[in-house]
């Protein structure tokens, strides 16, 4: 575990954020969110059909009825702040929001937790949201500049792969990847060769995204080892990274069955059986709270 903490230090740490940093805790008095099978089991109920992945039955729901139906009850089943006031930042997110030498974290959650934790820890200033379009970023002269701004600038980069339920600016359903089709087009994406213009002049991955990925160890908090955001993730982005530049990933999940820790050792990445809990113990108690925090107003620079 040491080592976990000595490559977040070194700013050489890229924590990759599922919905499980969210998860309820009776004992730390924290109501959390509900995970992708509470959902999956919320969509069944209303589409009274079979319980399946959540993806699978947001396909349906979005082919039964429409785009911004689905994003509106996920955002309700979602609790989505601001309009929910009991949706706070978890302790898990607090303590990573301390922390200043993190330069990239990669996040599957729709919701805007972990940049209030940053505005509370007085960082509004000290962050930039980046989201990943489902059909990636337009190649067009004003995006290159902006990716070239990005390159070179030293703010932390929230990366959120799958979107947020930030409403787009004309007014539309914010961009998700969550239905089945979503998915396949995201693994389309995210194969074109990162920065390089792929077919219909798309760019995949920004490449600060790629910089900090391929010196970095990574790793995976809030997942089940069988998810499928996980899954989707590894084999889209982790796996093709340069081999000789890839280093070990590393994921913390308590009580794993040995079927899906020897698949994911056979994959590089290496399971810390260790409550999520005692691993915010162990942040921060590495990495204490050093100054009373300056609650911040208004969100990061989104894209």
């Amino acid at each position: 575990m040491e080592r976990i903490l000595d490559r977040i230090r070194a700013g050489k740490c890229v924590p990759f954020l599922g919905a499980g940093v969210n998860l309820t805790s009776r004992e730390r008095g924290y109501r959390g969110l509900p995970l992708g099978g509470k959902l999956a089991r919320k969509l069944a109920i209303k589409l009274r059909a079979s319980n399946s992945t959540l993806a699978r039955l947001a396909l349906e729901w979005e082919v039964r009825d429409d785009r911004s139906s689905l994003v509106e009850f996920l955002s309700r089943a979602l609790r989505h702040e601001p309009a929910d006031p009991r949706c706070v930042p978890s302790p898990l997110l607090r303590a990573l929001a301390r922390i200043r030498s993190l330069k990239l974290v990669v996040t599957t959650n729709y919701d805007s937790l972990f940049e209030k934790a940053l505005d509370e820890e007085g960082r509004a200033d000290d962050y930039e949201v980046v989201l990943q379009p489902p059909q990636g970023f337009d190649a067009i002269p004003e995006i290159r500049k902006w990716m070239g701004d990005l390159q070179q600038q030293k703010k932390l980069i929230v990366y959120k792969i799958h979107g947020s339920f930030a409403p787009a600016p004309d007014g539309s359903p914010p961009p998700l990847v969550i239905t089945e089709d979503d998915y396949i087009e995201f693994l389309t994406v995210l194969g074109r060769g990162k920065a390089e213009d792929g077919e219909k002049g798309k760019i995949g991955v920004p490449p600060r995204v790629i910089t900090e990925l391929t010196a970095s160890s990574l790793l995976f908090l809030g997942y089940g080892l069988e998810d499928w955001d996980f899954r989707t993730i590894h084999k889209s982005l982790i796996e093709s990274l340069p081999w000789h530049s890839a280093r070990k990933s590393i994921a913390i999940q308590k009580g794993s069955q040995a079927y899906w820790l020897q698949y994911w050792a056979q994959k590089k990445v290496q399971i810390f059986n260790i409550d999520l809990y005692d691993f915010v113990d162990q942040l921060n108690e590495a990495f204490p709270k050093t100054a009373p925090s300056t609650p911040a107003h208004g969100p990061g620079i989104s894209l």
